[in-house]
């Protein structure tokens, strides 16, 4: 029965690639980064890597025209100002108008990609190993994996009661009971994995919030986080079902207080990149979902340094992409040589005007010719 289940789930992810792509840029608590616009801002997903990269502040190898024009819809002309961390939430099952209500007070954007198929989770994903590969000095932080890193043996039992209260349900054993009665047995295939995503999540967020207590001076910082599991639940219950609904609603529990963690840690400088697509597309097994998360994720993390490194304040040496190293201590050293240039030829100046001999000849003391 297991198998079949397996066989079964997801298989209304083929209908998910004629869905449109659409992302939710949400501003800091400030409202300090995003232009004040109502419209929808239609955009190539291919440009996606250079709006982030403009939000954040960091280095990217170019900017085209489409990017160019979507950077000034979305984002105020701030180039000095830039958030202290970006947070990125890719949720399969949780419809963008639910998960606007969870940023109640923020300014809120809407990005539509120009794609005939539902990529946004792919776009996303691509532009932040974009991102990372061009700038390996600064930490890119998948939250779920990082918490299933720091499980010290079974991740349900060490981390799920706690995840749980967030989501307000109960654990027992081995299911979770929503509010509404419905429960969870982890003896499904599609129940258990969306239980060990949610706490993966909660255990992910709680080990960045104490690394940040140690890390304070951290340069602005990335995290993300991809959710599949309503996407299983949807296919082995249906869209419509209790069960569906109830874990929604958990999970959306679960987001909000993530989001006010965030927003506390960082003290409201953040911004969130939120979208709810419907799934990994043409994917039809847990198997091939898990799969189709891992490929998509496996570049970002080959560029993003282990939790053992980064929670040290040394750099990690070698680099991850030299290449992209050597770009920017290049860049680096010829800002820096420049700078140095123009503050010597500057001082110069100065001297010169102030002690040359025939200082009084000159009009910088007001004085007239003399013999």
């Amino acid at each position: 029965m297991l198998l079949m289940q397996a066989y079964l789930l997801v298989a209304t992810l083929v209908v998910s690639a004629q869905c449109s792509s659409s992302i939710l840029f949400v501003d800091s608590t400030s409202g300090s980064y995003l232009a004040d616009n109502n419209k929808v801002i239609n955009m190539q997903s291919s440009s996606l890597s250079s709006l982030m990269s403009a939000l954040t502040g960091l280095m990217l190898s170019a900017v085209d025209e489409d990017a160019s024009s979507a950077i000034e819809k979305v984002l105020k002309p701030s180039p000095l100002k830039k958030p202290r961390a970006h947070i990125v939430l890719n949720i399969a099952g949780i419809p963008n108008a639910m998960l606007a209500d969870l940023f109640d007070g923020k300014s809120v954007l809407e990005v539509q990609l120009q794609d005939d198929e539902d990529t946004s989770a792919v776009a996303i994903v691509d532009s932040l190993t974009s991102i990372a590969s061009t700038n390996p000095d600064v930490a890119v932080s998948m939250l779920d994996y990082k918490g299933l890193e720091g499980c010290m043996g079974n991740c349900l039992e060490e981390y799920l009661p706690a995840a749980s209260s967030y989501m307000l349900a109960e654990h027992s054993d081995s299911q979770l009971t929503f509010p509404t009665g419905v429960r969870l047995d982890f003896d499904s295939l599609s129940d258990k994995m969306f239980a060990i995503e949610a706490t993966s999540l909660y255990a992910g967020l709680q080990a960045q919030i104490q690394q940040l207590s140690f890390n304070l001076d951290q340069d602005i910082q990335i995290l993300e986080t991809t959710l599949l599991g309503l996407q299983g639940l949807e296919a082995t219950y249906g869209p419509d079902s209790e069960v569906v609904i109830s874990a929604r609603e958990a999970l959306c529990n679960l987001v909000k207080w993530a989001v006010s963690s965030l927003d506390e840690s960082f003290k409201g400088d953040v911004t969130y990149q939120v979208t709810g697509f419907k799934g990994a597309p043409k994917k039809n097994t847990v198997q091939e979902i898990m799969g189709w998360k891992q490929e998509r994720r496996r570049s970002l993390l080959s560029t993003t340094p282990s939790s053992n490194n980064m929670n040290t304040n040394n750099p990690v040496y070698p680099p991850t992409n030299q290449t992209a190293a050597a770009q920017i201590f290049t860049a680096k050293a010829c800002g820096y040589g420049a700078f140095i240039l123009l503050l010597y030829f500057g001082i110069a100046a100065i001297w010169c005007m102030c002690f040359m001999p025939l200082k009084q000849d000159t009009m910088l003391f007001g004085a007239k010719k003399q013999d």
